[in-house]
């Protein structure tokens, strides 16, 4: 599995997250601490991936792509 060079910010964030280095439309997944999967959704043309309907908290992003997956830890807050 090949992580792939994705960065997201802010971190922590409130109300969405940017993504760069990531095709628009690919499919995410946000995990929370134990592993389920709390939201799956395709990022926007822009990278951007709403996170404001989630409870504050640590969460996992998983983004999928052609090259492997990349999980990326953040922080939702208000």
């Amino acid at each position: 599995e090949q992580k792939t060079d994705i960065s997201i910010y802010p971190n922590p964030a409130s109300d969405c997250l940017y993504l760069q280095n990531v095709n628009p439309w690919q499919l995410v997944r946000i995990l929370d601490y134990s592993g389920k999967i709390v939201k799956e959704t395709r990022i926007d043309g822009q990278g951007k991936l709403t996170i404001q309907d989630l409870s504050n908290g640590v969460y996992f992003l998983q983004v999928q792509s052609e090259t492997g997956s990349s999980v990326i830890r953040f922080i939702k807050s208000e």
